[in-house]
């Protein structure tokens, strides 16, 4: 048997998008996940819609298309704009499958991890060019983590379809949301700065609150996972063998949407394999990594009152631009009155580079 010109540990967005984007090439690649399959790990499954300029998004996996949304602080609602498309609510699962097709694809396949000398030691094929590794966070040490939980309800009353909620109280450094997959079936979760247990009962409870003790049936239990918010980490990405996703800190620590800036991380890594020059839109999002996380440092020394008074006070379009990584310098100028001046500082460095 042939052995594959690469060898992908991890069949999330980031490994994914390297074997989608490598076989396009007409290389042949294996792939390695641990867990039953792809997308198996905890994730609301909402992307923006700037995903679209980095690969197709086919309609067979997208679930909702977000037109709208709501922003609510210590329960009264301060934000909220509709008939705009956002994003969508994709299915995650199909959507890697999707990308992995062409790729010969290995389930409940553990694989050993030397993570200091970053090797690959599991039974393995031994590729012709080199071992990718995307593993996520869970398989190298990582500087800063925040955790979040989810679990998937059946709303006895209907739901809006293309309006998410994001739910914000001014003594958590995180937030909740309300994620609706149809109708009837929304995806509630939690995360930011805390213990898991501590996120387990705030989720219940949000879950109550949001739609009565009685008024809807959980499908799934609840699902928790830990996620990197380190920042870019040059060294991993730039090793050989090459780190990409998670695991190379290609998540926006603001939000914790993790799945568009690992394609991004999958597919410039094989470009770099290619010896071609870096996509413009990986220095776009890493940058974008950077003052995030700068900014949420920031936040999280801020008491709850500056915090409540920043969500309430921002211009709509601004608390989205920051969330995708596209604020404009318009869109600066117009959020500065309601900035502390160490955020309006990092934001302007970003927009200056």
């Amino acid at each position: 048997m042939a052995r594959p010109d690469f060898v992908v540990i991890g069949a999330g967005p980031a490994g994914a998008a390297f074997a989608y984007e490598a076989a396009r090439r007409g290389f042949s690649v294996s792939v390695y996940e641990q867990a039953p399959w792809p997308g198996f790990k905890a994730c609301g499954w909402a992307v923006p819609q700037q995903l679209e300029r980095i690969m197709p998004i086919p309609r067979e996996v997208v679930l909702t298309e977000i037109r709208g949304f709501r922003v609510y602080l210590d329960g009264r609602l301060v934000h909220e704009k509709t008939g705009v498309k956002w994003g969508y609510i994709i299915d995650k699962r199909a959507f890697l499958e999707n990308m992995l097709h062409e790729s010969t694809l290995y389930t409940k396949k553990p694989v050993k991890l030397d993570a200091r000398n970053l090797r690959v030691l599991g039974n393995v094929e031994h590729p012709t060019r080199s071992y990718v590794i995307a593993a996520g966070s869970s398989s190298l040490p990582q500087d800063e983590r925040i955790y979040a939980t989810q679990m998937i309800i059946r709303s006895e009353a209907p739901v809006e379809e293309e309006v998410v909620e994001f739910w914000f109280d001014r003594s958590l450094v995180g937030y909740y949301w309300v994620f609706p997959r149809s109708g009837r079936v929304v995806d509630v979760g939690v995360g930011g700065i805390g213990s898991p247990k501590d996120f387990v009962e705030k989720l219940r409870e949000f879950v109550k609150h949001r739609f009565g003790g009685d008024g809807y049936q959980p499908i799934e239990a609840i699902k928790g996972s830990w996620i990197n918010i380190g920042g870019f980490d040059e060294k991993r990405f730039y090793s050989i063998p090459p780190v990409i996703g998670e695991a190379a800190g290609f998540v926006y620590p603001l939000t914790g949407e993790g799945i568009r800036p690992s394609i991004v991380s999958g597919i410039a890594a094989v470009r770099r394999a290619e010896g071609e020059p870096l996509p413009e839109v990986l220095t776009h999002t890493v940058r974008w990594i950077k003052a995030q996380k700068q900014i949420l440092e920031a936040v999280r020394k801020a008491s709850p009152e500056t915090r409540a008074k920043i969500l309430a006070r921002l211009p709509v379009d601004v608390f989205v631009g920051l969330g995708v990584g596209e604020l404009s310098p318009l869109q600066l100028l117009r959020a500065l009155p309601a900035l502390p001046a160490s955020i309006a500082s990092v934001l302007r460095n970003a927009l200056r580079k």
